[in-house]
């Protein structure tokens, strides 16, 4: 029970970023909060994977240990979808990535990072904490 909680404030903390800015062309002027990243389908159905991989009863073990690990890169894919993808339709491809690059703020990289090495943390975490 112990290790179920500590997973899951470990998930929710790597998920702060997500309540800042994180697109736009200039702050307090355009900007899109990372909470895009949690309403895509790919950023929503990984949080419920997550949760269900921790708190679920499944009688075969690899399921329940395999559902984390497909969420939190879930999130990543969800995190590099939007950031590719938020400003497309305003432009043509080359040029809306492009401005991907140059139309993001740096708690997008700090998000990304923590999504990364929320994976690299949790299986330190799951191998460490017993049951």
């Amino acid at each position: 029970m112990k290790k179920k909680i500590l997973l899951s404030v470990l998930f929710i903390i790597s998920l702060i970023p997500m309540f800042f800015s994180q697109y736009g062309g200039a702050k307090g002027v355009q900007e899109v909060s990372g909470i895009i990243n949690l309403t895509n389908p790919i950023g929503f159905i990984a949080v419920i994977l997550f949760f269900v991989g921790i708190w679920g009863n499944f009688k075969n073990t690899n399921i329940r240990k395999y559902f984390p690990y497909i969420a939190m890169v879930g999130i990543i894919l969800s995190e590099l979808n939007n950031f590719l993808t938020w400003n497309y339709p305003n432009t043509s491809y080359l040029e809306g990535i492009k401005n991907s690059f140059n139309m993001v703020f740096p708690m997008f990289y700090i998000g990304l990072i923590v999504s990364i090495l929320l994976i690299i943390v949790y299986r330190f975490t799951d191998k460490k904490i017993k049951d």
